[in-house]
């Protein structure tokens, strides 16, 4: 429920209504694509280590996140010294643009339970506990590290500063 979200909205306090249940009269919902330079991050890093350098295979790369790079230090380094979104960066903006454009597509195919449209959008609005509760990632971010607020680039990443960054977005 979303009861202050909700009194915003026209009808909702007369009416006992939560603009999330399906009784609200607006059918159409959204859905927020989260931890997406992560993602970003994460692809491109594997891109460039595994399928590109040969450096280390998948399989290696995941046994490495799952136990937090204990032991891989030097593999998280080179990991998180990868390219990285937010720095004009082709090798990663593409990859930034075809995961994107691929995630909100496809959220179109989707209708809510009453026939209105999902919408959809790209925001990460708790960067320390969404952090928090996410394993370590490929691009070296450590398990609990925050993450990047929406599409900001990830703390420390940012090497070209913020015109990059916006050429980047």
């Amino acid at each position: 429920p979303l009861p202050f979200l909700s009194a915003l909205f026209h009808g909702s306090v007369e009416n006992a209504l939560d603009i999330s249940f399906e009784p609200y009269p607006i059918k159409e919902k959204g859905l927020m694509f989260g931890t997406s330079t992560e993602a970003i991050n994460s692809l491109a890093a594997i891109k460039k280590t595994v399928y590109d350098q040969k450096q280390y295979t998948l399989a290696e790369v995941y046994h490495a996140c799952r136990e937090n790079f204990q032991g891989n230090e030097v593999m998280r380094s080179i990991l998180w010294n990868s390219p990285k979104w937010g720095n004009d960066d082709p090798y990663v903006d593409s990859i930034a643009k075809d995961l994107l454009e691929y995630c909100l597509r496809d959220f179109e195919k989707y209708r809510t339970y009453s026939g209105g449209k999902v919408f959809s959008g790209i925001h990460q609005p708790h960067p320390v506990a969404t952090g928090w509760g996410l394993m370590a990632t490929p691009e070296g971010r450590r398990k609990g590290a925050p993450v990047a607020v929406t599409m900001t680039p990830e703390s420390g990443t940012m090497r070209q500063g913020a015109t990059a960054a916006l050429k980047s977005a």
